[in-house]
């Protein structure tokens, strides 16, 4: 099997642990129903940026080659935790993302979320993946400092980007940041979370990328121009049509830029 259809077949087995993860949360084990179309948007981008968050860290943090990265996708049935814990409980999930006081939500991030009124199902998940880390982090570094630096950026960072409530709509939110925007709450965090995605993508793929665009700068330069020219008309003109109201520029920011960087990834690779 060719590295390019392990690949295909690694994501597609990544995509329905995700997707199968968010159907259980959403519409079997949580308290109330709440299975969306842009709720399952909204988490499967959040799920795609967390993956990647980890392929970034195992990448230049650990030294792990690019090309066993996407083995990882291997421990992602891991994320079932939960919805095991939740089964064998009798006990309906109402997971969040933490907001308020930062020394309180500190304490919940050191403490792995076991003391989190609404988040204490995370807490075997969030110890099987320390363990994962750790073990992980020094099978492929052999280095203590490469761990230490790992666990502390890759595990504990992502607890803060990616559990904290750092973006709401404005004015109703707890969000830390309050965006004034058309969308409501779950389409600004698909949008959010998948510009948070392509961002980290790019990064992880940058020496690629960089060695891509000086074989080839005119495809790319072309690709930027007629992504900009699609992307911020159809922005101005779809979010009239389908929200009724005029965009605010953290509304054309975030669906131009990813759009773009989406386009251009697309053109590299038919390229």
């Amino acid at each position: 099997m060719s590295e390019k259809t392990k690949t295909i077949f690694l994501y597609l087995f990544l995509f329905s642990v995700v997707i199968a993860r968010i159907i259980l949360e959403t519409a079997v084990f949580s308290k109330r129903y709440f299975f969306s179309y842009f709720v399952t948007l909204h988490h499967f981008c959040w799920y795609m940026f967390v993956f990647h968050y980890f392929a970034l860290c195992s990448r230049y943090v650990l030294g792990m080659k690019r090309e066993s990265v996407k083995y990882f996708a291997l421990l992602s049935p891991v994320i079932f935790t939960p919805i095991v814990h939740s089964y064998f409980s009798g006990q309906k999930m109402n997971l969040e993302y933490m907001w308020g006081d930062l020394s309180r939500v500190l304490f919940n991030i050191a403490t792995l979320y076991k003391f989190h009124p609404k988040n204490s199902f995370f807490f075997i998940e969030m110890v099987l993946l320390l363990v994962i880390f750790i073990a992980g982090s020094w099978f492929i570094s052999k280095s203590v400092r490469r761990t230490f630096l790992n666990i502390v950026i890759g595990f504990y960072g992502s607890m803060i980007l990616a559990g904290l409530h750092l973006f709401g709509v404005y004015p109703k939110t707890k969000a830390y940041f309050k965006i004034h925007t058309s969308l409501k709450n779950h389409p600004l965090m698909t949008l959010i979370y998948f510009s948070l995605f392509i961002l980290v993508f790019l990064i992880y793929s940058y020496p690629e990328i960089k060695k891509a665009f000086l074989r080839s700068k005119k495809i790319y330069l072309i690709a930027f121009v007629i992504a900009i020219s699609i992307s911020i008309p159809s922005t101005l003109y779809g979010l009239v049509h389908f929200t009724g109201k005029s965009p605010q520029p953290a509304d054309i920011f975030l669906i131009a830029v990813p759009f773009t960087a989406l386009f251009i990834g697309i053109a590299a690779m038919i390229k």
